[in-house]
C-alpha cells in the first residue's frame, strides 16, 4: 500500500516492480495532513521530500517520521535505509488487500467507501525486472538493474519460479482472495499512463499525469529483450496462470 486517502476516499494498493513509486511521487502533493502515505526507498523520499510531499502517519512513533526525513534530505541514504528498518511500523509500503481492510477498520472506516486500485505488469516483464532490480544498488547510486548474462537470468528465474513461498512474492496474491479480484480496479502497466489518467479524473480531477517523475527508470522489459528459454517460460505460466487469464496477457 503506498497510499490511504481519508480527504480523497481512495487507496492506492501499491503492488511491487510496477512503477509504483512514480504513481506515488505523482499522488501525494495532492494528500491531507491525515492521509496515510508511507515512506519509501530513501532516494525516491528524497524526490518528494525535497518538494514538500512527505512520508507521515506511517509509523507509531511520529517523532521517527521526522528523523527519517531529516536523514533523507540529508543525503544520508544507507543510515536512513538503516533507521527505517528498526522503527515500528503503522503501515508499510506494499500492503495487501486484508492488512487495508484492518487498517481502516482500526481507524473506524468501512473499505467500500473507498475507491481501491493497484497496478499489474506482464509475468515475464515482471519477473526480469524482479530478477534484474538492485535496491541497494539503486538507493547508492541511482542504478537500479544489475547486468546479467543470459544464462544466470534463467538460473535466477527457475530458482525464484521454484521458491516455496513464490505465491507470497506474486503481486497476484495483494489484491485477489481465492482467484477473485478484491479491488475496483486494476490498471496494466502496459497502459499506465491513459488507464491512470481515468482514475484520476475519479479520485483527484486537478492532478496532471504529465507530473508523473519516471523513478527506478533503469528498466528492461520484454519489449526490448526476450531472455527467458521455453522452460522458464512454462514455469512463469503455471505460476502466474491467474495473472495470463484475467488480464489476457500472451504466453
Amino acid at each position: 500500500m503506498a497510499i490511504i486517502s481519508f480527504s480523497r476516499r481512495f487507496v492506492f494498493l501499491k503492488t511491487r516492480k510496477v512503477a509504483g513509486t512514480s504513481v506515488e511521487a505523482l499522488l501525494r502533493p495532492h494528500m491531507d495532513d491525515k492521509d496515510i502515505l508511507p515512506a519509501v526507498t530513501p532516494r525516491d523520499e528524497f524526490y518528494s521530500a525535497s518538494k514538500g510531499a512527505f512520508s507521515r502517519n506511517y509509523l507509531v512513533n511520529r517523532d521517527e517520521e521526522v528523523e527519517y526525513t531529516r536523514l533523507v534530505l540529508n543525503g544520508n541514504f544507507d543510515e536512513a535505509a538503516a533507521f527505517l528498518q528498526r522503527c515500528q511500523r503503522r503501515a508499510s509500503s506494499h500492503m495487501n488487500y486484508s492488512q487495508i481492510l484492518q487498517l481502516l477498520n482500526r481507524c473506524g472506516y468501512d473499505i467500500s467507501d473507498f475507491f481501491v486500485f493497484t497496478i499489474e505488469r506482464h509475468p515475464y516483464d515482471w519477473l526480469l525486472s524482479n530478477i534484474l532490480y538492485d535496491n541497494s544498488s539503486y538507493n547508492r547510486s541511482g542504478n537500479a538493474m544489475s547486468k546479467r548474462c543470459l544464462e544466470d537470468l534463467n538460473e535466477s528465474a527457475k530458482r525464484f519460479l521454484l521458491r516455496p513461498d513464490i505465491k507470497k512474492k506474486l503481486n497476484w496474491g495483494m489484491y485477489s482472495k481465492d482467484g477473485h479480484i478484491l479491488v475496483d480496479h486494476v490498471i496494466k502497466y502496459e497502459s499506465l499512463k491513459e488507464e491512470l489518467e481515468v482514475v484520476l479524473k475519479r479520485i483527484i480531477p486537478e492532478c496532471d499525469i504529465s507530473h508523473m517523475p519516471a523513478l527506478k527508470q533503469n528498466k528492461a522489459g520484454i519489449g526490448e529483450i526476450s531472455p527467458f528459454s521455453r522452460e522458464i517460460k512454462a514455469l512463469a505460466q503455471e505460476v502466474f496462470s491467474p495473472v495470463f487469464r484475467v488480464f489476457d496477457y500472451e504466453s
